[in-house]
């Protein structure tokens, strides 16, 4: 009794195959180790992989180990001057109010738009036939072939008068003299002082000194 528990105690025995794992094992060591040029194991390693040893036998660097002279096109300057032309100097206020007043087209507002010219008091027939006879038109009055006189244009507005040489104060209440003027902008001088740059929107003056400072001044109206 005892021989037999001991018996049931072991464990079955399974059946393991010897000799695949190494069969398996050396195909993956040839796949592995062999050349591109070796038609069945590549065939037989490439669903795996996908064939990754791709070798160009007739490349530069293969020619290179191998020895071989190698002709090739060293690499050469382009000739000429391939760098950009020099950018002409921009105007900024640092370098005087004066550059700020150069390229400026003069402005003129125009406050009354023009007025469409007149229309003849007779009517035209369509130029687009319409179906059905088309009844002409009575012979116009005596009083119609005058000719209608056109509306009277509106004079121009006369231009507001010009700044240069009128007496004016900076926003720190120093006398200034107007030297320039382009639209909204103005160049003063100021005894003591130096040349500033005036910008006027509206009621409200910007001025830039000689030193770059920017300061404002509201104009009484």
């Amino acid at each position: 009794m005892p021989f037999a528990i001991r018996r049931s105690r072991e464990a079955p025995k399974t059946f393991r195959p010897r000799g695949a794992v190494p069969a398996i094992g050396l195909v993956l060591l040839l796949g592995a180790c062999a050349r591109p040029e070796v038609g069945f194991v590549e065939s037989a390693w490439s669903p795996f992989t996908g064939g990754r040893n791709v070798v160009t036998v007739d490349s530069v660097t293969v020619q290179r180990v191998r020895g071989e002279t190698v002709e090739f096109t060293p690499l050469q300057a382009e000739p000429g001057n391939v760098w950009p032309e020099q950018e002409a100097p921009r105007p900024t206020l640092m370098s005087g109010p004066e550059e700020a007043f150069r390229n400026i087209p003069d402005y003129r507002p125009q406050l009354i738009e023009p007025v469409p010219p007149a229309r003849s008091p007779v009517p035209t027939p369509n130029a687009r036939g319409t179906s059905g006879s088309v009844t002409p038109l009575p012979p116009p009055r005596e009083a119609s072939r005058i000719p209608a006189a056109s509306p009277p244009t509106a004079a121009a507005p006369p231009p507001p008068p010009s700044a240069v040489g009128r007496a004016t104060i900076d926003p720190a209440g120093r006398p200034a003299t107007v030297t320039n003027e382009a639209g909204r902008l103005q160049s003063t001088t100021q005894p003591g002082v130096g040349t500033s740059a005036v910008v006027r929107d509206g009621n409200v003056e910007t001025w830039i000194g000689p030193d770059g400072q920017a300061r404002t001044r509201v104009v009484p109206r």
